[in-house]
């Protein structure tokens, strides 16, 4: 449970499953294991409030680490959104961490304009094998860097265009929406667990996964 205590907002029915990644030795304890949720690809997902300084999901040019728990097979889609800041078409910079073409084992970190330009991006290979894995973005400075379950699989340097990242607009977790229209697309078929966003880098260099959930 986050200390921010946001109020989020669910869609198409979204429901919280006992199914985790943390390895259950005794009878089912959420304390212990915790949850997460089985979106179905195409009306589910969860949006936070819109981002700001004050609430700590605008980035701006801080450190950050972004990561989260996914087990999914490989998309029917392309570019189906497991989570981001929801900012397509918006002016401002953002980031979206999505799959890659249809079929396609790997996930994809990025970070752009809502003008979909100026792109820097980081490779995830078989993200999705249909078991539960690690995914964690860090920024440290001006360098980002992408692990799968504690591994370095990529590494980038953000040019002088998006350091900042400035976006207003909510982070969405299992689709994408555009910011403009005011709809959604990229509905993502799996399972994900405790998403965590801190504005502070926690990894710098290959870790072991945190094995309970976050608190």
């Amino acid at each position: 449970k986050s200390a921010n205590n946001f109020a989020i907002t669910p869609a198409g029915n979204v429901a919280v499953k006992t199914a985790s990644p943390f390895p259950q030795a005794q009878e089912y304890k959420k304390r212990a294991y915790g949850y997460s949720v089985n979106f179905n690809g195409s009306t589910q997902r969860i949006e936070t409030p819109a981002a700001s300084a004050a609430n700590g999901l605008q980035l701006g040019t801080s450190d950050f680490t972004i990561e989260c728990w996914v087990k999914a097979k490989p998309q029917a889609a392309n570019y189906c959104n497991i989570m981001g800041s929801g900012a397509y078409k918006n002016v401002n910079y953002a980031w979206d961490l999505f799959t890659g073409t249809a079929g396609s084992q790997n996930a994809v970190l990025q970070i752009y304009t809502g003008l979909d330009v100026n792109k820097t991006s980081l490779s995830i290979p078989n993200a999705l094998n249909n078991t539960w894995n690690h995914i964690a973005i860090t920024r440290i400075g001006d360098n980002i860097y992408a692990y799968l379950n504690g591994a370095l699989t990529s590494s980038n340097t953000l040019t002088s265009s998006n350091r900042n990242l400035n976006y207003v607009s909510p982070v969405v977790i299992g689709a994408k929406k555009d910011t403009v229209a005011g709809t959604y697309g990229g509905y993502f078929t799996g399972r994900i667990s405790n998403v965590f966003i801190v504005q502070r880098a926690l990894y710098n260099g290959n870790f072991t996964p945190w094995k309970n959930p976050r608190t």
